[in-house]
This record gives C-alpha cells, sequence and structure tokens, in this order.
C-alpha cells in the first residue's frame, strides 16, 4: 500500500497546494505522509489522500466535505472546483488541471519507487485466468500483488498499482481496453519489466472495427515496457507471431508459448511447449518442455535483464540439461479446457524469468481455482451445470463448448444455452454463425438461445444439422420454461453470455428448481 510524501504528490501531478494552514496541521508539504490513495468516500482511511475523480455518474467534489471529516490528511480536486465545506477548509487541498490524470501520475510516480517486477498482461481473451494462473505459480515462493475483480482500466489499474507494497517482489496487472489508446497509456503509467498477450480475438471489434485494430491497440501494451524487458507471447496466434518479429533490431527480450510446435524459435530466449495433453472431466494433464537459449553472457544478461531475477538453471534449483538447456516434466491442472493450458504456460514463462524453477511452480497451479463465473462447474442431483457466464466473445464461447464436451465425454447429452454476444457491430452475424458451427462440432444436441443476436446461432446450427434442437426466446422465463421441460436427468448444460445479459439468474433458476 503506498505511503507518499505530499512533497511527491505535488511534485508528480504539477499541483499547487492551497488552504494549507501549517499552524493547525502541524505538518508541512515536506514531511506529511498519506496512509492511502482514496477515490471512494466509502473507503476512507485515516490519514489518507482523497482524489476527487468525476465520471458519467458521479462527482467525486461532491463528497470533499465528507472525506475530509472522515479523516482524509488531505484532498486533490480540480483547479477551480465547487463543492461544499470548501469556505472551511483547514487541511491541505491540492489544485489540478484533471484529477484522473493526476492519479494516474501518482501511480506512474510511485511505480517508480517500486523494485518488484511488474508484470502487464492484456489479450482478447484469457487475461483474468492467466493472472490467477500466473499468482498461483508465483505466490508460493515470493511475494505477489495483482489486480483484483476488474480494475484493469485507466482508474483501477493506478489503483491497483498503488496497493502494492514497497517489498513485493512481483505486481501482476491485468490491462483491458474499448479503444486504440488505452493500452498505450497504460503501459505507461505501469513501464512494465515483462508484458504478456494471450490472444488476439473478437472482443471490442464494433469499437475498433477490425482484428487488424484490435491486435495494433493490445500491441501498444510494449509502449511503456522498459528496454530490455520480456515481451510473452501465444506463438500459436498468427496476429501475436506479426508482434514477436516486428522490431529491428529488438528492443525486448522475447518468449513464446506453444501447444502446437515443439520446435523453439532461434529469435526466442525462452520456449514453452505443452503436448501429450489429456483430460477427463475434473482435470487436464500435459508434459512441458521449456528451452532456454544461452548464447548471451552472464554480463549481457546482468545488463537487461528487467530486474535483475532472471537466473540461468542452476541458480534457480532446475533440472536444465545443461547441454540442450530444455527442462520437461508432467502437471496436473484441477479442470478441463485446452485454454488453461495455454495459460498456465503463460504462468511458467514468468516463473522462470523471475528465477523460479517451472516443475516446482506447475505443482502451485494445481491449487488454481476459476475466479467468478469462469467455467464454474455446479454439480446438481441430475445435472451438471457450466455457469461461464461473466461474459462472451467467440472465442470463449468456442472454448467453453469444447471444455463441457470432453467433460461429458460422450456419455451424457450436452446442452448450450446461450446469450448474444455484444459489442462485434457488423460482424455480429458472422461472429454468431460460428458458435452455431462450435455447437455442431462438438456435438451437442439441443442449443437455446436468449435474443436477437443468438438467433443467428440457432439458425445456423438449423442449417448445418437439423437434427440438433433449437430454440429462441426473446426473454429468460419463456427460455427458463422451455429448458427445463426438455432436461433430462444426467445432462452436461453450458450457460453463457455477454455480461449485460446477466446469464447467471438462469443458473440461480436451475440451482432453485434442482432439476
Amino acid at each position: 500500500m503506498a505511503r507518499l510524501k505530499l512533497s511527491d504528490v505535488l511534485n508528480w501531478t504539477s499541483g499547487s497546494l492551497t488552504g494549507y494552514a501549517d499552524t493547525i496541521s502541524g505538518h508541512t508539504a515536506s514531511d506529511l505522509i498519506f496512509t492511502d490513495i482514496v477515490t471512494d468516500s466509502r473507503q476512507l482511511v485515516q490519514g489518507c489522500l482523497f482524489v476527487a475523480l468525476r465520471g458519467s455518474r458521479f462527482d467525486g467534489h461532491a463528497f470533499v466535505a465528507e472525506a475530509l471529516s472522515k479523516g482524509a490528511a488531505a484532498v486533490l480536486t480540480a483547479r477551480g472546483a465547487a463543492f461544499p465545506g470548501k469556505s472551511v477548509m483547514v487541511k491541505p487541498r491540492i489544485e489540478v488541471d484533471d484529477t484522473l490524470c493526476a492519479l494516474q501520475a501518482i501511480a506512474a510516480g510511485y511505480r517508480s519507487q517500486l523494485k518488484g517486477t511488474v508484470i502487464a498482461i492484456s489479450g482478447s481473451v484469457g487475461k483474468t485466468t492467466t493472472r490467477e494462473l500466473t499468482a498461483a505459480c508465483l505466490r508460493s515462493y515470493i511475494n505477489v500483488h495483482q489486480t483484483h475483480g476488474n480494475l484493469n482500466n485507466e482508474i483501477g489499474l493506478p489503483q491497483t498499482l498503488l496497493k502494492a507494497r514497497p517489498d513485493d517482489d512481483a505486481v501482476i496487472l491485468e490491462m483491458g481496453m474499448r479503444a486504440a489508446g488505452e493500452i498505450s497509456l497504460l503501459s505507461k503509467i505501469a513501464k512494465p519489466d515483462v508484458a504478456l498477450l494471450t490472444q488476439i480475438g473478437w472482443s471490442h471489434i464494433a469499437y475498433l472495427g477490425s482484428r487488424e485494430a484490435i491486435f495494433k491497440a493490445k500491441a501498444e501494451i510494449i509502449d511503456g515496457l522498459k528496454p530490455g524487458g520480456w515481451l510473452i507471447i501465444n506463438a500459436d496466434d498468427p496476429w501475436l507471431r506479426k508482434l514477436a518479429f516486428q522490431q529491428q533490431p529488438p528492443y525486448y527480450r522475447l518468449a513464446a508459448f506453444s501447444t502446437v510446435s515443439e520446435e523453439p524459435w532461434p529469435e526466442a530466449e525462452l520456449w514453452l511447449y505443452a503436448g501429450k495433453i489429456r483430460q477427463d472431466a475434473r482435470q487436464i494433464t500435459a508434459r512441458a518442455s521449456i528451452f532456454k537459449r544461452t548464447e548471451r553472457t552472464r554480463s549481457d544478461q546482468q545488463k537487461t535483464r528487467p530486474s535483475g531475477r532472471f537466473l540461468d538453471g542452476a541458480e534457480a534449483g532446475t533440472s536444465f540439461n545443461q547441454e540442450q538447456q530444455c527442462q520437461t516434466f508432467g502437471f496436473c491442472l484441477p479442470a478441463a479446457g485446452l485454454h488453461l493450458v495455454r495459460n498456465l504456460l503463460a504462468g511458467l514463462a514468468i516463473a522462470v524469468i523471475l528465477g523460479i524453477d517451472p516443475q516446482k511452480a506447475a505443482a502451485r497451479a494445481a491449487d488454481y481455482q476459476s475466479v467468478g463465473n469462469r467455467q464454474r462447474v455446479i454439480y446438481l442431483d441430475e445435472l451438471t451445470l457450466m455457469d461461464d457466464t461473466y461474459n462472451a466473445a467467440p472465442e470463449s464461447m468456442a472454448a467453453a463448448l469444447e471444455t463441457l464436451a470432453v467433460m461429458a465425454d460422450g456419455r451424457h447429452r450436452l446442452i448450450a444455452v446461450l446469450g448474444g454476444m455484444l459489442e462485434l457491430g457488423h460482424f455480429a452475424q458472422q461472429a454468431h454463425q460460428m458458435v452455431g458451427e462450435a455447437v455442431v462440432q462438438y456435438g451437442y444436441s439441443a442449443v437455446f438461445c436468449l435474443g436477437d443476436l443468438a438467433g443467428d446461432i440457432a439458425r445456423r446450427v438449423n442449417q448445418l444439422a437439423p437434427d440438433i434442437q433449437t430454440m429462441q426466446a426473446a426473454d429468460k422465463e419463456t427460455l427458463q420454461q422451455e429448458l427445463t421441460a426438455w432436461l433430462k436427468p444426467g445432462d452436461y448444460v453450458l450457460i453463457k453470455g455477454s455480461r449485460a445479459l446477466e446469464m447467471e439468474t438462469i443458473t440461480a433458476y436451475l440451482q432453485e428448481k434442482g432439476v
């Protein structure tokens, strides 16, 4: 948690100090230290700095007096802003041109004081799962701080950085975006030592217009990457392969992971491959091979490694063959899904960079638990539900359909309950048709669709496989009635759709009914 001097805040924000009475406060600008940086008046702590942010639905300036009365040591406000209690201001007030920009500047300044390795994770899908698996790999060996919930935007990322402790060895930051330029901003605030990209998909294509534009927006993660830092990419993604080789000469060190190719790229200093993948209803097993290039001398590594923590096999306590520089081992994850293997490989790449034995890190990942409604498996008396209702994109839809099919193992009927996918613009029809093709590919017996957009899923299924039961409903009540009438004991049911549709209420309905 940040403990910041008032003088540093003034310097980083170019703010003006007003309303400050030394005789009342007993402090000078040089020695006042804030216990925390807070933007929500409901989360105030004694001695904090309250930052008055303006949003579409609120204005933090309305809570300035409340913040001061509850123990805030000072407030940060926009120049000339009106707020209750201004006439009796006796505590420090920092005035800036823009309070959000000031919050970001404070976070960037605090980041410069952190000694741990800062890791930035982005991608169209898989960000949160990769973040959680990475944390699981690391936390038994080093102090880890990470993004919580969805605090991954222009407000949430600075807040996450400011919660990091000076003794944290690794700070894992998730970066989300809706438009071009947003990831660049976050990267420049975070100045990561390691940047990781999971996959380029369809999310937010309505705003960006093409997957090429999505790729360029995600590639902005390298804008703040420290010189000599690490870029980790999913080598199975054709868009990310472009990014791996676009800088000449390279200003970063390249690591890549794959479930397709065991042969390392010559350009990659670190290569991770998972093969012999086996999965069933409750777990997935695979064998990892980790290759590390050794052309660089020790002195070269000292000059360019991101935080002085990249160790060779001997120092890390691993069993690398010194001639081949390859380590192999088996691992197990407590859930099905090929995407989890890729997410774990990304986490293992970070473990290697931080000098942690990847085999030991993989063993810790066996404790991984899904976050929120992400492929949450619920066993009822007569049904098996997969609640994957946190959000939806074509890639995550296909992954969920495949995962449930693997779990059912051909012995149970598969039922998909799917809502529409939003923010796809004029690509919506094509994307929903792709999901319909996946329904057929993975052998589902029925698909129940909610909303107009999801109707394209049902229509595509009808075109390809008329024997599959399809149903489209405009409201949840109708869908739930049709669904419960059709279900049989032993069915496996996937429930998924865009966050705005709140598909989790269908899960709750089935749990209550105990169908």
